[in-house]
Parts: C-alpha cells; structure tokens; sequence
C-alpha cells in the first residue's frame, strides 16, 4: 500500500480532534472553577469587592476544585490514548515474538495500515529468502557428503584386485549418491558390453553380468562430446543404442568411461520418475566415470607389467635350459 501524499493524515486529525476536546474539558473546568469561587456574586458591586469572597470561596470548596483537575487528567490521559491506539496496536503487535500477522491492521486506510502492509512485505520477502538460503545449505551439504563419498570411491577403485570388482564398485556408488532405482556399470569387451548392475538380484549374493550388443559408432560420439548423456523422459526422448528401455522406468543418465583416449566402459542410471536427473548429477556422473578410466588404466598396466614379467621370466628359463643342455666345448 503506496502512501498517497494528497491524502491528509488520520493521525493527525486523531491529535488535532483530541486537542480541541481537551481545550473545550479544560474551558468547561475553568468555567466550574470561577462559578464555584464566585458564589451568588451581587453583578451591581463592582469585581473589587467581591473577588476577595471569590478567593475564600474557592479556598473553601478546593475538593472540589481538586476533583475536577483530576477528571480533567483522566480525559487528557483518555484523549491521548484514543489518538495514538492505533499505533500503540501495531506496535504490540510488531513487538509479539512471532508476530501475529493476522492481527496486523493491514486493511486499515490510514498510516499503521501502510506500515502494516509494508511490513508484511518485507517479511515475506525475508522468509522466501531463508527458505531459499536454507534451501541451497541443504544442496550443498548433500553435495559435499557426495563428493566426500565419490573420493573415497576413488581410493577402493584404486585397491580393487581385478575390473569385475572395479565396476561392481562404481555401481554400488552409484545406487547409493544417485537419485536411482537401478545402476550398471558396463565394461566393453570388444564388440559386447558386459554389464554389472548395481543392486543384488540373486538369492546367493552374486550377481551374473549381462551382455549387450554394442553400438560403438553412437558411444565413439557420446565419448567425443559432452561424455554424458542424460535423459528426462524416456517415453518421448528419442532413445541413444547404449541405453536400452527398462521396465517401469522414466529417467536415465548415461556417463561414458575413457581411458588412454578410447572409451573403456559406460555407466548408466534409471529412476522411476520424469526428470529425475539434472544438471548437478552429470559433474559427479563424470567424476566417477573419471575414476574409473584411471583405476581401469592402472590396471591394465598392471597386467601388462606383469605379463612382461612372466615373459621375461619365462624367455629366461628357456635360455637355462638350452645352456644346460648345451655339451661344452673341449
């Protein structure tokens, strides 16, 4: 409510009424006064002679004289309480802790009901804006415990003794940081996709991967780009070959796996529900997939160092053997 400056104040008409009320009270007191002094005044003997009885008079009645400036205080107490209760309203109720909104005078056309709806204003306002604040707190701690949970993830990719834990891992991870109902970690076996879901299916507690065809030409471009590819509603996103429909699901969000610059492996996420990956899961999508590539590029140089090795060893047990078996000369 905007304050119109043409419109005269009802405060101050308030004031102004109980001001002229207190001077008619005040008047009508000195009035009852100068009659209760004065007596039954002769009016034909001048005031000389009578005003020395006027004093007695009202030395003699001053209860009463008394009584009448104490009812002349308690409606100038009135008349100041009458002008200024609207304002003494809001403000016992801007000083109440919490403040009671519904008792603000919001609707009253005068100066507490612009007050009121400013304030009213200025307190939604500061609400959206902890809601808000309080809002993005609970983002970024749910963001930092992901992000604590994904380094850890980094540090048992690196232990892993072979791939099929490692993917089984990232998985798991990412069934537990992901807003998901099913997730897989899918390794690529040269032209096949073997794949290990993340929950557990079978009564033994182990889980038998799944092989796909693989469409390499489509995850080559999806590596060759963005390396994420998220899908909001899969019953009406045109679908990629590398994430295939699910029953029941909406959703999906696929993060492909690079090492040495080739792809190596693909993540992939379903949820039940439209829309239920955003921006703020591709950054994490890509730093497990990150971690991934590495602790798979760590171990296949293992392997290769080891494989190294034996042949090492086994070329040397071979020159053993032909030197032993060698007669020598003289």
């Amino acid at each position: 409510m905007a304050t119109d400056p043409r419109r005269s104040s009802t405060l101050a008409w308030r004031v102004l009424l109980a001001a002229v009320l207190l001077s008619l009270a005040g008047s009508g007191a000195l009035a009852a006064l100068a009659w209760l002094a004065a007596g039954t005044p002769d009016p034909a003997q001048p005031w000389q002679t009578w005003a020395p009885l006027a004093g007695a008079n009202l030395a003699a009645r001053w209860p009463i004289a008394l009584g009448l400036a104490a009812v002349l205080a308690v409606v100038a107490w009135l008349l100041a309480r009458w002008a200024v209760r609207p304002v003494r309203r809001l403000a016992q109720t801007l000083a109440g802790d919490p403040v009671d909104a519904q008792r603000l005078p919001a609707h009253a056309r005068d100066e507490t009901g612009q007050i009121a709806c400013a304030y009213q204003a200025q307190a939604e306002a500061l609400r959206r804006a902890s809601q808000a604040l309080e809002q993005h707190a609970r983002a970024s701690a749910a963001q930092l415990a992901r992000l604590e949970a994904l380094l850890r993830l980094g540090e048992e990719l690196n232990h892993a003794p072979d791939s099929e834990r490692l993917l089984r891992l990232a998985a798991g991870a990412l069934l537990a940081q992901f807003p998901c109902e099913r997730a897989e970690a899918c390794l690529i076996d040269g032209a096949a996709l073997v794949c290990y879901p993340g929950e557990r299916r079978a009564r033994d507690g182990y889980d038998p991967p799944i092989r796909e065809r693989l469409d390499a030409q489509a995850l080559a471009a999806l590596a060759a780009g963005e390396g994420v590819c998220r899908l909001d509603d899969l019953a009406t996103a045109e679908r990629p070959p590398f994430v295939p429909a699910a029953p029941g699901m909406r959703a999906a969000l696929a993060a492909v796996v690079v090492s040495g610059g080739q792809p190596v492996a693909l993540l992939r996420l379903w949820s039940g529900h439209p829309a239920a990956f955003g921006p703020a899961d591709e950054r994490p999508a890509r730093i497990v997939a990150g971690q991934l590539g590495a602790a798979l590029g760590s171990l296949a140089r293992l392997r290769g160092e080891q494989s190294r090795r034996r042949r090492a060893e086994a070329i040397a047990r071979v020159a053993q053997t032909l030197d032993n078996a060698l007669p020598l000369d003289g």
